[in-house]
């Protein structure tokens, strides 16, 4: 047992357990206390320092999370790997072209692709407007 497990297993209440556990999936402490059903007045009646440990193992358990899952992603790096050249052996045509950009995309890495954007000035002009309207208002008083 870690001591992440062990400090978890210490938690008796049920609705920090819970916030713990939702708090070490989301980014705020609000989402934490709504995703695990404890209501906003419930949460910041409980002392600074309780929130603060309570954060603190959220963080912890979302960390260890984040590494189990890195871990197994790397041990499948390499059949993943294999897979990828073995597409390039198929007798489909697309499935062997995709095969082959996706190795030379990660390899190598994507070309630049250019990307065009035309941007109007639209909103200039209405304010524009809008002040010769008023300025012409104005001048009929």
């Amino acid at each position: 047992m870690t001591d992440l497990d062990t400090k978890l297993s210490q938690i008796v209440d049920d609705s920090k357990l819970n916030y713990v556990l939702e708090r070490s999936e989301v980014n705020t402490d609000k989402d934490g206390y709504v995703n695990s059903g404890v209501g906003k007045q419930v949460f910041y009646k409980w002392p600074k320092e309780t929130r603060a440990d309570l954060n603190k193992l959220a963080l912890a358990l979302k960390l260890e999370t984040a590494l189990k899952a890195k871990l197994v992603l790397k041990a499948a790096t390499k059949e993943a790997a294999l897979v990828k050249v073995g597409g390039m052996k198929s007798k489909n045509e697309h499935v062997k072209q995709s095969a082959a950009t996706e190795i030379l995309d990660r390899m190598l890495g994507k070309p630049t692709q250019t990307v065009q954007s035309k941007v109007e000035n639209i909103q200039t002009i209405k304010i524009l407007e809008v002040i010769k309207s008023y300025d012409d208002k104005e001048e009929d008083e």
